[in-house]
């Protein structure tokens, strides 16, 4: 008995040794010590935690096709249970509505799922979850409205704007971009289809451009800005939907009734305001440059919104004044905001060429609404020497080229353009259109901005585009008091010769002048300094050598073509001298 309780007390002292030892290898692990209690080296204490950073990466991806697959196999039942609630109002046990709307009820419960383990950090899990009510959500929206008839379009699409806005609100909150994506693209082809099926234009076209205005303040935050351009094609296309539709003047027997005018013109004219908004909030406020999307939706929005409301409101027999003057509001604001927030908080870069172009369109477009005829003549010809008399008052090129626009919309809506073709070109003289004194007084003003571009000309090296505005003015200087001349110079050769013999003298007198402008425009060129005249020389005589051959030749009239034969030939031979003589 004594024995057997001494090896006992043995063998527990045994085992007692060997759990210190074992303890004290422990400790010596953890301490950074080996087996013997000798430290262990550098190399071995960084192989450690790389192997076993390396064994559980490779676990993780060969989990991740198993926890896939089984995504996949919980999507499909949760698409099932969607199924289920179908099959449940098909027996009549519940009203069809009420199973449309559960059914609804239950995907949006799986957006909140998604939002519960996005935030465990299970992201992938949420997408799945997410793509998942997407998959229930909007091919029900859209069954349940074109085939079924359960929900009005109205409804349908009051149904598609709390399902987007509760997909953005998750999917900002947990950074899930994937998902957002699906959701405005799925959201973007239900609309246009139930708007195509049903012509209900209005309710969808505020559906899509509510989604583009939430995704529009997500871009405000720097948030997914590549997800405004499916928002922004989504609400251009309704836009365009609803102008066709607006333009009808009456239903066809059996379709829809046509649609409220103001309630079109309110939706187009919400479209540009939208993006314009959301422009001068990222560039003024936040002080961001403006992105090619900006540029680009900006002007689509302004040529879709405004023009597609002018055309509707005209079609309706309306006056446009409204838009024209809202229009130049906001044209003249975008001046102001160029030259006073953008030139002195960003420098004239992206955001300051910008604003000054969209206000240059705004003036214009506003403009032609609200003025006609001689008043809108005088107005852009009195736009145009404001604005060349800043831009050389204070050296800014913007305003020149600006000038420039104005001054050339004036001629055209003076009908100093066509006057001065007439005089230059047409063969036939009852056909010519006269000068007015509405086309006189406008030539007037195109004279004096060039005079001021040139008066406030800076006289030092300039690239060369720098000169671009007078070269542009000064060639329609050019072409309407050379047109003046010409229908002045044909009064003599018909009076001489007849209407039908003095054909011929009015196309050599044509030419003749035309050479000689060449020539002076060389003189001037070198005599004052004004290398814009002297890119002009070549150009004037081409358009000689043009009509030459095109109207003298055809007339055949000997004495005639000599006198521009003699008169174009020396303009060949002087012009180039002059303009390589030194000054």
């Amino acid at each position: 008995m004594d024995q057997d309780l001494e090896r006992l007390n043995e063998r527990i002292e045994q085992l007692n040794r060997e759990v210190e030892e074992l303890r004290s290898r422990l400790d010596g692990l953890e301490g950074g010590e080996g087996a013997a209690g000798a430290p262990r080296s550098a190399e071995s204490r960084s192989e450690f935690p790389s192997v076993m950073r390396g064994v559980a990466r490779d676990a993780e991806i060969a989990g991740l096709p198993t926890r896939t697959i089984a995504l996949v196999g919980r999507t499909l039942i949760v698409l099932g249970g969607a199924y289920l609630f179908r099959a449940i109002s098909d027996t009549g046990v519940v009203p069809a509505q009420i199973g449309a709307l559960v059914a609804l009820l239950y995907a949006a419960w799986w957006l909140v799922q998604a939002d519960r383990s996005a935030g465990k950090g299970q992201k992938l899990s949420a997408s799945f979850h997410g793509v998942a009510a997407s998959l229930i959500a909007f091919p029900l929206i859209w069954e349940t409205t074109l085939r079924f008839q359960l929900f009005s379009p109205t409804a349908a699409a009051a149904a598609l704007v709390g399902f987007v806005a509760l997909g953005l609100a998750v999917t900002w909150r947990r950074e899930l971009r994937g998902l957002a994506w699906i959701i405005i693209v799925f959201n973007l082809v239900a609309a246009v289809v139930l708007l195509v099926g049903t012509r209900d234009f209005l309710s969808f076209s505020v559906a899509l451009l509510l989604a583009a205005a939430a995704v529009e303040t997500l871009a405000v935050r720097e948030e997914w800005l590549p997800l405004r351009w499916p928002a922004a094609l989504g609400v251009d296309l309704a836009a365009l939907m609803i102008v066709s539709a607006g333009l009808r003047s009456e239903s066809a027997p059996g379709d829809h009734p046509a649609l409220p005018a103001g309630g079109v013109i309110a939706v187009l004219l919400a479209l540009p305001t939208l993006y314009l908004v959301s422009i001068g909030v990222r560039t003024l406020l936040r002080q961001k440059r403006i992105s090619v999307f900006g540029m680009v939706q900006a002007g689509v929005a302004m040529l879709v919104g405004f023009g597609g409301a002018v055309r509707v409101i005209a079609h309706q027999g309306m006056n446009p004044i409204a838009i024209g003057l809202l229009s130049l509001l906001l044209g003249a604001g975008c001046y102001v905001v160029a030259f006073t927030s953008v030139d002195r908080g960003l420098g004239r870069g992206r955001n300051f060429y910008t604003y000054t172009t969209f206000a240059g369109l705004l003036i214009l477009i506003g403009s032609t609404l609200v003025f006609d005829g001689a008043w809108l003549a005088l107005l852009w010809s009195a736009l145009a020497l404001a604005a060349v008399g800043l831009g050389g008052r204070f050296d800014r090129i913007t305003l020149k080229f600006h000038g420039v626009v104005y001054g050339l919309a004036a001629a055209i809506a003076a009908g100093l353009v066509t006057c001065a073709a007439d005089a230059l070109l047409a063969e036939t003289v009852g056909d010519w259109r006269p000068f007015t004194p509405l086309a006189i007084g406008v030539a007037v003003a195109v004279v004096a901005c060039y005079g001021l571009l040139v008066a406030t000309r800076r006289p030092v090296d300039r690239a060369w585009y720098e000169f671009l505005p007078q070269a542009i003015l000064g060639a329609l200087v050019i072409w309407s008091v050379t047109g003046m001349a010409a229908g002045w110079l044909s009064r003599p050769a018909i009076a001489a010769s007849g209407d039908e013999s003095g054909a011929a003298f009015i196309a050599s007198s044509r030419t003749g002048l035309i050479a000689l402008v060449a020539v002076l425009l060389a003189w001037a060129g070198r005599r004052w300094s004004l290398q814009e005249l002297n890119w002009l020389v070549y150009p004037v005589l081409a358009a000689g050598g043009i009509k030459l051959l095109w109207q003298d030749f055809h007339l055949d009239e000997p004495a005639a073509l000599f006198v521009a034969l003699a008169a174009y030939g020396g303009a060949l031979i002087l012009a180039p001298r002059l303009m390589r003589k030194e000054a």
